[in-house]
């Protein structure tokens, strides 16, 4: 690997002789290679869903015995739909952890029902 993750620490909180009583840890990356690890993963998914979309506009006029490109088309829409309005609210919930930890949950149950429940 080219960048090695490390491990941090975070003090939530400390008795009144400086000790931590809570803390979290989570792996981290360096600036860079973040940046780089997320513009890789959102331009392959983003090629991929263009693509679907795509291949989705190029099935629309088969016949109804083997069209599901409605219900694709409705998945794919409700995808995109949910990530450009849930990534920004990932991003600045992002200092705390708990509701980052509700968005990031609520982002990945609404993509995979909307797969799972339409098709």
């Amino acid at each position: 690997a080219l960048y090695r993750p490390s491990w941090i620490l975070y003090v939530t909180l400390e008795d009144s002789f400086g000790r931590s009583l809570e803390y979290y840890g989570r792996c981290t990356l360096p600036d860079d290679a973040r940046i780089a690890v997320y513009v890789t993963l959102g331009a392959i998914n983003l090629g991929a869903v263009a693509y679907a979309f795509m291949q989705a506009w190029k099935a629309r006029h088969i016949s109804t015995e083997f069209a599901e490109t409605e219900s694709i088309f409705k998945a794919l829409a409700s995808i995109l739909l949910v990530s450009f309005v849930g990534i920004p609210v990932l991003i600045l919930a992002s200092d705390n952890r708990d509701a980052f930890i509700f968005v990031g949950s609520c982002i990945i149950f609404v993509t995979t029902c909307s797969i799972l429940l339409l098709i």
